[in-house]
């Protein structure tokens, strides 16, 4: 499932009536994980990964805004990371072995 698809059925399922709706939805973006894992954090395919991650962030938030105004609701948006990263020189790099 493409990030736009996972961003749209977080919004269909918070767009639901009050009864219907989930208490929580979570969502995963792999691709920035990926990508930097791959190529490096600082690596083109790397930032354009933020850059459409964040685009789909940005439908979501816009999305749950609507639908906090429309059906007098006061749903979250909660983001969180499992851990930052940044390149490393590879003339410093300590062999622990």
């Amino acid at each position: 499932m493409s990030h736009r698809e996972r961003a749209q059925q977080a919004i269909d399922w918070l767009a639901l009536p009050a009864d219907k709706r989930p208490d929580l939805v979570t969502l995963y973006f792999s691709v920035v994980d990926s990508a930097s894992y791959t190529f490096g954090p600082k690596a083109p395919v790397t930032l354009s990964s933020i850059i459409e991650v964040d685009r789909q962030i940005a439908v979501l938030w816009q999305a749950i805004e609507s639908i906090n105004t429309q059906q007098y609701v006061d749903i979250n948006l909660m983001l969180v990371s499992d851990h930052g990263m940044s390149e490393v020189d590879p003339d410093m790099f300590i062999d622990t072995n």
